[in-house]
């Protein structure tokens, strides 16, 4: 076509195939930079960023995302480019319009900040999106995609960025669904488009996760849901690893292209591919497809998998009472009661019940301390609470479970009444009893604290909760014995 048309307004008339992955084809080619994010490219390598464009359009995409998916000024700053992520990703954006003109569209790339989100206040991760949406929109994108986010606070911080910058740019918001039908952070289809309800998005869609069986899913469940216009990108499968790391996709072109033309079927109104898909997979899938005209949809008449004519009431949850209510003059009394290390138990029960007829307030159980197994301190807790109706204070460390692990850990503790949570760092591996085992630390015991006050506001992404939040009480570890209490004051008053 000579002239593009609003790109809302293109895919009521066919469905607009998008490219696939930038970085697969940047890996295969060895243009990636060792010391450097991949959007660096395109100020140190603008020719092969237009090679690989360049191959999409040749291949069929009428619509090229730009190559800046990590080009936040967060991410950014760890390569000592902060200053230039305008001009990256203006650049960016200039080089996709370069290669397909008039002939099609450019979708600014963002991506989530990741574990950066975990050190960063919610005004310091907008500061670092707002650059990326300034350069991206200066470079001239039709519009902008939101990709691979895994949680809805994330994803709203990361929509009022854009819409801080411009109230009109098309907006895109996407999220990773795995095989089991959900992201990582516990987000379904009809949560994600509830919360996209109120927000001032123009298309909703899903990218990467569990691959193309798995987007054709996610596609069937979120065409019953909404009638925003919906943008698909699947990975090619799902990826194995070679001896050296890298890794391998194992689907054909042909697997590729019948279900993304499946998924346009159904539904889709933009099909492109995410990891592993190369321009063979986007050319069957044009093969396949053509100028298919968008289907008409089908809503459900109530979002699929509301029951709430036959749900069960949530439970009644009996909170115990934070240590800081425990004692009324101020003075609360604590006493530590380790788990075992294997599975007899009788010697922690008698010396629990010792403590609580001496009168102590709260037992505490530490979480494997000395970075030695013992059994979990949520089933001695639960031991605990069943036999004496103790009251607990939870110690939870971050060595030993990833974000994934403490947060289940923590939605069992509030299943069980538990108030009280200790956040700690955690004592090194004992590495001589335990080979083979190493320390996760994905967050400090400060970051935890931040984790375990966001469960408190229900940010948690639990399913079907109807309302029932955690209520813990959120303390932390003093260090008497720091080598510099100054340091340690300003750490405990953070």
């Amino acid at each position: 076509m000579s002239q593009r048309l609003p790109i809302l307004e293109a895919l009521t008339q066919s469905v607009i195939i998008a490219d696939g992955a930038f970085g697969t084809l940047a890996s295969a080619r060895g243009v990636v930079l060792s010391d450097l994010p991949s959007p660096a490219l395109n100020l140190q390598n603008a020719a092969a960023v237009r090679a690989i464009h360049q191959d999409y359009v040749d291949a069929g995409a009428r619509l090229l995302l730009t190559n800046t998916f990590t080009a936040n000024a967060a991410n950014l700053a760890h390569y000592g480019l902060a200053p230039q992520t305008r001009v990256i990703n203006q650049r960016g954006a200039q080089l996709a319009r370069d290669v397909i003109g008039e002939s099609g569209w450019v979708s600014g790339s963002i991506g989530p900040l990741g574990r950066l989100a975990q050190s960063l206040s919610d005004e310091e991760a907008l500061a670092a999106w707002v650059p990326q949406v300034e350069g991206l929109i200066a470079g001239g994108v039709d519009m902008i995609s939101l990709e691979t986010f895994a949680g809805l606070p994330e994803l709203l911080l990361a929509i009022q960025a854009v819409r801080s910058v411009s109230a009109s740019v098309v907006l895109a918001p996407q999220l990773a669904f795995t095989l089991a039908g959900t992201t990582t952070r516990g987000v379904t289809a009809e949560r994600f488009v509830k919360a996209m309800q109120d927000q001032a998005v123009d298309i909703l869609g899903a990218n990467c996760g569990g691959g193309e069986a798995a987007a054709l899913r996610i596609a069937k469940e979120l065409c019953a849901l909404t009638d925003k216009p919906l943008a698909i990108f699947p990975n090619r499968g799902l990826a194995s690893l070679d001896e050296d790391g890298s890794p391998r996709y194992q689907t054909s072109p042909e697997y590729f292209a019948a279900n993304a033309t499946e998924i346009a079927h159904v539904g889709a109104n933009i099909v492109g591919g995410c990891c592993g898909s190369t321009p063979a997979d986007i050319a069957a899938l044009r093969a396949r497809l053509g100028d298919y005209v968008p289907a008409q949809r089908v809503m459900a008449a109530t979002p699929k998998g509301d029951k709430a004519t036959k749900s069960l009431p949530p439970p009644v949850v009996a909170f115990q009472r934070p240590v800081t209510e425990l004692a009324p003059e101020g003075v609360c009394v604590i006493a530590e009661v380790d788990p075992p290390r294997g599975m007899n138990f009788t010697p922690q029960l008698k010396g629990a019940e010792a403590l609580l007829e001496a009168g102590v307030d709260s037992i505490t159980i530490a979480d494997n301390p000395l970075g030695v197994m013992r059994m979990s301190n949520l089933a001695m807790a639960a031991l605990l609470i069943q036999k004496y109706g103790a009251n607990i204070t939870l110690h939870i460390a971050c060595r030993d479970r990833n974000v994934i692990g403490n947060q289940s850990h923590l939605l069992g503790a509030a299943a069980l009444g538990i108030s009280n949570i200790l956040t700690v760092t955690g004592d090194p591996v004992a590495t001589d009893a335990f080979k083979g085992s190493s320390g996760v630390f994905d967050l400090s015991s400060q970051n935890l604290m931040k984790l375990v006050r966001s469960m408190n506001e229900g940010a948690y992404e639990g399913k079907d909760d109807q309302g029932l939040l955690p209520r813990f009480a959120i303390g932390g570890a003093f260090n008497a014995g720091a080598r510099s209490l100054e340091a340690e004051a300003r750490k405990a008053a953070r």
